[in-house]
């Protein structure tokens, strides 16, 4: 199963941005890539995606390499797709490799060091396999 969806939205001052949400899987792990800028209106999609390969898989990879932004409750859904993989007994990760956004590993990493159980979301400084 592999799919991708776009998400428009507009910015002041900036026009149309769009945000993709490309899966590719295995039937083992299925990697979920965010490209571009991602806030509220891709979250619910976010969400009821990865709660689906979660259930089809044994594990679900978040790589943040193409991502350009990210807001406080696209991480909140991280967070709980977290925690629902360890519900679950399934294996979750987000990749931030090295050459990602500067603000979305700055924000990510805020997120991640106030949270209270750290262990759940890893954070890999290598890129995945293509």
């Amino acid at each position: 199963m592999d799919h991708e969806t776009v998400y428009g939205r507009w910015m002041a001052g900036r026009g149309p941005t769009q945000g993709r949400i490309v899966v590719e899987t295995d039937g083992q792990v299925s990697v979920v890539s965010l490209h571009g800028e991602h806030d509220f209106s891709s979250r619910p999609r976010l969400e009821a995606l990865v709660a689906t390969l979660l259930e089809q898989s044994r594990g679900v990879v978040i790589d943040l390499g193409e991502t350009e932004f990210l807001n406080v409750p696209v991480l909140g859904a991280l967070r709980r797709a977290a925690d629902l993989a360890v519900k679950e007994h399934k294996g979750f990760a987000v990749s931030l490799p090295a050459g990602g956004s500067w603000a979305v590993r700055r924000l990510f990493v805020a997120f991640i060091s106030s949270s209270p159980d750290q262990s759940v979301l890893r954070c890999s400084q290598r890129s995945l396999p293509r």
